[in-house]
């Protein structure tokens, strides 16, 4: 039988409420498994420095250092045998490793999304006008002027408590803070458990505990409003949300068993945070830079959605931001593609279809991969319908001759054929969805008619149309055109480019439908290339790819080719975009 020795593991954390609830969350783990876990709380550099935002207060000190800015005495109570281990959020752990010191198990992962805590009945804007924010992370800072450019930052240290005090006295003038919001989420579940935690305290560590919680229960009446920032449009610190259980070198060789018995799910959160961690490496950055980088789990799939926000050219002192980037992008492993966009290295985009008929933002290189085959549909003469759907503004020329349909109220599902059918006809459509496709505006359609609807679209377009409807009795299809694919051998003769595998291998291919999808599939996989990527335009796109091996690279819900190629150029203003879709929504709000 183990002596009690054996089984002793002595916790080092840092003195916050919040740490040591994440502190307490480990040692309840190692208890239930057998441990006797003992707790010892001390201050760090990033504790006691609280004169300057964090990232001026880091630059003063060596890089290493200063990226180690709230672990460092932690590392040194390792190292002296002052402890056996110590907990951290891995946001706060530098990528360089401490010799005599472990690397560390990952556990208790939540949901790494920041929230906006506002003070009750603050009137603001879409835009972040009327906002005053405290906050002291470049990242955030940089951000919220990227996607809420009119909302001002004031700079706020100190604990979570010590800042939702700030905001309920309006220090500073602020009426919201931007925080994590696991963290605040830890703090509520940890202020509902029972002290059984306090075995595993020191006496003035128990006390400090029990009136920090009280101090945050009393703050926490305020009812502050909520409004959680999705990591799919405001990415994270990497590895934001997950914790990290550190042992020193010795500790881990006498606790060899613990990443087995205690912490089994490290490998499946550090598949995940390594990806993030990874873009922060090549970057080499650290976590006071203005990058913000998620990966989340594509679900059904061995690939993660990687959302990045980075500012090329910065200063922390004074701060500056110029150049930024926003992307979003899928990968399995691989970060390599990513970096080397955010870095600004992707010059141009293969084009698989017709091109754009405005100016477009990144140089495209336009490939011909069908043929567009008119076809001559009979029109039901006996037909009256309450409803015309246009799939497509290549049936525009066919349209044109037929003068009963054009009296009908017309619909499109997309600002490009909304604008062109204005254009050309000096029509209104009646539905204009920001989503393409009929199955983003058929159940709009049948709420407001109940007659017959006809369908107008291609030849390939007709199946997942007839999909969408298909419990639908009162739609008519009608095909007006059909795509002929062509073959990888005409592809390359018509775009010599795509002869040569290793150009193939450097450009994004754009893929705006079905037809050019499947021209795409025919090429890629007859050619020597493996690392191909591809950007879907649509669902019909991501569709199109789903019969075949390649798996996108990146997939856009965009309303229009301009706001596609923004996407694909990693324009910010998307980014500023989406966020102000989110807050108009209301979306996130919480009560």
């Amino acid at each position: 039988m183990a002596s009690p020795d054996d089984l002793t593991i002595r916790l080092a954390s840092r003195d916050s409420l919040l740490a040591m609830a994440q502190t307490i969350d480990a040692a309840t783990r190692l208890a239930a498994a057998g441990f006797q876990p003992q707790i010892r709380s001390l201050k760090t550099s990033g504790d006691l420095s609280l004169d300057a935002p964090l990232f001026v207060v880091a630059n003063r000190v060596p890089q290493k250092e200063g990226r180690a800015f709230f672990t460092k005495e932690l590392d040194e109570a390792l190292l002296s045998g002052k402890a056996d281990a110590a907990v951290h959020s891995f946001k706060d752990l530098p990528f360089e490793n401490v010799p005599g010191i472990a690397e560390p198990f990952f556990f208790s992962e939540a949901t790494g999304a920041d929230i906006l805590l506002l003070r009750r009945n603050v009137r603001w804007s879409a835009d972040g006008d009327g906002l005053v924010i405290g906050t002291s992370s470049l990242r955030r800072i940089h951000q919220l002027a990227c996607s809420l450019p009119k909302a001002r930052t004031s700079v706020l240290r100190g604990n979570v408590v010590t800042r939702l005090n700030k905001l309920a006295s309006a220090d500073n003038g602020i009426n919201a803070i931007l925080i994590a919001g696991a963290g605040l989420n830890r703090l509520k579940q940890f202020s509902t458990l029972p002290p059984d935690y306090t075995r595993w305290l020191e006496p003035q560590s128990a006390d400090h505990v029990a009136n920090e919680l009280q101090r945050f229960r009393t703050v926490m009446e305020n009812n502050f409003d909520i409004i959680e920032f999705p990591e799919t449009v405001f990415p994270t610190a990497p590895g934001q949300g997950v914790l990290a259980f550190q042992l020193s070198e010795a500790a881990a060789a006498k606790f060899s068993a613990l990443k087995k018995d205690v912490f089994q799910e490290h490998g499946t959160i550090a598949a995940r945070t390594l990806i993030e961690r990874d873009v922060m490496r090549a970057l080499n950055t650290g976590c006071h830079a203005p990058l913000g980088v998620s990966a989340l789990r594509v679900a059904e799939t061995h690939s993660f959605a990687v959302t990045t926000c980075f500012s090329r050219d910065s200063s922390p002192d004074p701060v500056r931001f110029a150049d930024p980037v926003f992307l979003s992008r899928q990968t399995s492993r691989d970060t390599a593609a990513i970096v080397g966009e955010i870095r600004g290295l992707s010059e141009k985009v293969f084009w698989w279809g017709n091109a754009p008929t405005k100016p477009t933002p990144i140089p495209l290189t336009i490939v011909t991969a069908f043929e567009t085959r008119q076809l001559k549909p009979a029109l039901p003469q006996s037909a009256d319908y309450a409803a015309v759907f246009i799939a497509s503004t290549a049936i525009f020329d066919w349209l044109k001759n037929q003068t009963a349909l054009l009296q009908r109220p017309l619909w499109c599902a997309g600002r490009d054929s909304a604008a062109k059918l204005q254009r050309e006809f000096g029509l209104q459509a009646n539905f204009v969805s920001d989503k393409i496709g009929f199955a983003a505006v058929i159940e709009a359609i049948r709420q407001q008619y109940t007659g017959k609807i006809l369908w107008l679209g291609s030849l390939s377009g007709q199946m997942r149309a007839r999909a969408a409807a298909k419990d639908l009795p009162n739609v008519d299809f009608l095909s007006i055109y059909d795509n002929q694919t062509l073959s990888a051998a005409q592809i390359t003769a018509l775009t010599p480019e795509l002869s040569e595998p290793k150009i193939a291998e450097q450009y994004i291919h754009a893929l705006p439908s079905a037809a050019a999808a499947a021209a795409f599939a025919g090429y890629a996989l007859s050619i020597p290339a493996t690392h191909l990527r591809t950007s879907c335009f649509g669902v019909s796109a991501v569709e199109g790819l789903a019969k075949t091996p390649i798996v996108p690279y990146h997939i856009s819900a965009a309303a229009t080719i301009g706001e596609y190629l923004a996407e694909l150029a990693g324009d910010i203003t998307v980014m500023q975009r989406q966020m102000q879709e989110i807050i108009s929504k209301g979306e996130s709000r919480e009560e």
